[in-house]
């Protein structure tokens, strides 16, 4: 028998219909804890975001990216008036230059055309610029922590020759998950800190530039793909946790049922009975209420959409990272479009765990 349909009251149930059984449940307690639960103010939230490293970062991806994505449809609306009337880039200049208000009155339609191409150079302009130093901004703000790494590595490579270089030792400390992750890390915060040295005009080497830029890719590749693996294993993991505790509070319910026809024929049991009844009045797993049921739920309810917030941020990064890996041929802004994409998810991660730890703290 699967563990998707076990036996109680003897009859099969149902991951679904548990669910279905115990959604109103959930919701009327959690209202209830709604009634006592302190407000926290959005500029609250606002305010630790931003005052945080990950917050500072996150706001500076969302930004950028929605700066290029802005900057694609303009610059998009700019190339289908030129396509559409190339003459304006001739005279757009000098139209501007010596514009009269006879001038709009006569070409109104010219006139608004150059006046768009204008806009749309200038802003254009001025958002790449804004979007580079943005790209800078987050460099700088993970700067410095490949010394860090490099000791917990030179660390391990110690303990390696301390336990005598042995296969066993090789295979226990290097052979595994975190270890390859480890160096991974290490690879790409190296890669990643050298390119922000090549931004800042520290060296200037172009072709050196180029190839860290795509071992940073690489390595970061691998990283995504080990993180998205290990959320799809946790999302299972929680939610079979969930799954067992719906059980666990259908099974609870039906025993009090029982327990409570037992007491009114408790005259006419044995005392094997009557002691068994007392055993199951006194236990601590079945006097739990229902309040503390909902809030170990509503816990891993709230883990199971922040994992999931995390498997699509993961799932972005992973299709933009892999255009630039694969050198794909894709449509214009698919890179921004997804990154975007990324950091809307991990800011809206971010937001509601902040809320959270805030709510928490005003208790």
């Amino acid at each position: 028998m699967s563990f998707t349909e076990e036996w109680v009251d003897e009859r099969p149930i149902s991951h679904k219909k548990l669910v279905d059984e115990f959604y109103d449940f959930e919701y009327k307690s959690e209202d209830k804890q709604q009634s006592i639960a302190p407000i926290v103010r959005a500029l609250d939230i606002i305010k630790v975001i931003i005052e945080s490293l990950a917050g500072k970062d996150k706001s500076a991806k969302v930004l950028k990216y929605t700066l290029d994505v802005i900057n694609l449809f303009v610059q998009r609306t700019r190339e289908n008036i030129v396509r559409w009337d190339p003459q304006v880039l001739t005279y757009y200049k000098k139209v501007l230059k010596d514009l009269k208000w006879w001038m709009m009155l006569r070409h109104p339609i010219t006139i608004a055309k150059i006046w768009v191409v204008a806009m749309s150079r200038n802003f254009e302009i001025k958002a790449s610029y804004l979007s580079q130093q943005l790209s800078t901004y987050r460099y700088i703000l993970r700067f410095g922590s490949s010394p860090f790494q490099v000791l917990n590595i030179w660390k391990k490579l110690a303990q390696t020759y301390k336990e005598g270089l042995t296969a066993s030792c090789i295979h226990k400390l290097w052979f595994n998950e975190d270890s390859i992750r480890e160096v991974i890390n290490l690879h790409n915060t190296v890669c990643d800190e050298l390119v922000l040295l090549y931004k800042l005009k520290v060296w200037d080497h172009k072709d050196f530039y180029n190839w860290l830029e795509k071992q940073e890719a690489i390595s970061w590749e691998a990283d995504i793909l080990f993180s998205l693996k290990n959320k799809l294993i946790e999302l299972q993991e929680m939610k079979q946790k969930r799954y067992e505790m719906l059980i666990d509070l259908r099974a609870r319910r039906q025993a009090l049922e029982l327990s409570k026809s037992l007491h009114r024929s408790r005259e006419n049991m044995s005392p094997i009975h009557n002691q068994l009844l007392h055993e199951f009045d006194n236990s601590d797993d079945w006097r739990r209420t229902e309040l503390e049921i909902s809030s170990q739920l509503e816990e891993y309810r709230h883990g199971i959409s922040m994992i999931y917030l995390d498997i699509m941020r993961l799932s972005c990064d992973l299709i933009a990272n892999t255009t630039d890996v694969l050198n794909m041929r894709v449509p214009r802004g698919t890179y921004a479009v997804f990154s975007l994409g990324s950091g809307l998810s991990g800011l809206m991660k971010l937001w509601h765990t902040t809320r959270m730890d805030l709510e928490m703290k005003n208790k």
